[in-house]
């Protein structure tokens, strides 16, 4: 009879510790994938961000203009070197100011070199034009 009861009571005391298990083994799934997750970006700024941007920043340029995206980060992070970035700017356009200021056109930032850099250009400055 003794065991019967146990048994009984064993099986009411798991119903109701289950969904408080279940629920506690959910929230440490979510903990470890946020952790993942801050640990993949982390990752990714050490590997894909930083090290064009300290490569860029060596060189001591006042001005970066790309055909292509620039992450929101990597600008952040060449803003704060005092390094202004216009981004997707048109080939030919990209162009016609390397020329101008004596810069060579560089695909990637590992090939940059002293002599790439244009020095040519004598005042540079922002200004805001409308609304944009």
């Amino acid at each position: 009879m003794v065991l019967g009861q146990l048994c009984k009571l064993l099986a009411e005391k798991s119903a109701e510790l289950c969904p408080a298990l279940i629920e506690l083994a959910m929230l440490q799934v979510v903990v470890l994938l946020t952790c993942i997750l801050d640990l993949w970006n982390d990752l990714i700024l050490i590997v894909f961000i930083v090290p064009p941007v300290l490569q860029i920043v060596a060189f001591k340029p006042d001005i970066v203009i790309t055909e292509k995206g620039v992450s929101d980060l990597a600008q952040h992070y060449l803003v704060k070197a005092n390094v202004t970035v216009f981004r997707r700017v048109r080939k030919t356009d990209n162009n016609r100011v390397a020329r101008a200021v004596g810069a060579t056109i560089v695909s990637r930032p590992e090939e940059i070199q002293e002599s790439d850099i244009g020095n040519g250009c004598g005042l540079f400055e922002v200004r805001k034009i409308g609304d944009e």
